[in-house]
């Protein structure tokens, strides 16, 4: 099942491109001669990254890049694969411009902004994912994404923005944890535990989520949460 994971990723970043709403005069996918074989070999980039073969999958979608530079779809899936092996070439940012030039969705957006953290600018990481919300206004990544911004620039800021994930997404669990992360961050340590509670609430691996509130009790040198964490991993 683990294997198909990245596959399954794949897919559903190509179905969020597909549902958004499509930008005048752009091109629905390949056409012709070139953009038969560049589907051909976009599909077994994807077939390799399912596999695991990161690096032959990135090649594998930068040659349907090359094939048809106006498929943004293929642009898109090259720049998420050359930030996932580091972008040691720092060609990662000109595949997804390339990309924004022919699809302005939420999820271009995204992977720019991700790009932007990578290199350190937390102001142009903030914009893209606030062009991914006006694009599509439920892009939890996005949300995410200015959360994490926020975290390390504004610590106030992103502790508003961890509350309004958790009030928009109360089932999400890595909500949760990001709302502990940035109550902790702002020293708001009942916040923080309640987040860390909720963890424990929702997640399906119990072990982890309490030795999660652990670790924050030891951090935070809290003696009572810790005997009751250690009670609770007794169980």
């Amino acid at each position: 099942m683990r294997r198909a994971l990245p596959h399954l990723a794949a897919t559903v970043a190509a179905l969020a491109l597909a549902a958004s709403p499509a930008s005048a005069g752009e091109p629905r996918g390949p056409a012709g001669d070139a953009g038969g074989r560049a589907a051909v070999v976009f599909q077994d980039g994807l077939k390799l990254k399912a596999e695991g073969r990161l690096a032959e999958s990135c090649d594998a979608v930068g040659r349907a890049a090359a094939l048809t530079p106006d498929w943004g779809l293929a642009r898109y899936e090259h720049a998420r694969c050359l930030r996932l092996l580091g972008d040691l070439d720092g060609h990662a940012s000109a595949a997804i411009e390339a990309a924004e030039r022919v699809l302005q969705r939420a999820p271009i957006y995204v992977e720019k902004g991700r790009l932007a953290e990578d290199r350190g600018d937390a102001a142009a990481a903030a914009a893209a994912y606030e062009m991914a919300l006006q694009v599509a206004p439920a892009e939890v990544r996005a949300l995410f994404g200015l959360a994490r911004v926020a975290r390390e620039a504004a610590p106030k800021e992103a502790l508003e923005r961890a509350e309004q994930l958790v009030q928009r997404y109360p089932g999400l669990i890595a909500a949760w944890r990001e709302l502990a992360l940035a109550a902790e961050a702002k020293k708001k340590l009942p916040r923080a535990e309640e987040a860390l509670r909720k963890v424990v609430e929702l997640s399906p691996n119990k072990r982890a989520a309490w030795a999660a509130l652990g670790t924050f009790a030891q951090r935070t040198r809290q003696k009572k949460l810790q005997d009751e964490v250690a009670r609770a991993l007794r169980r």
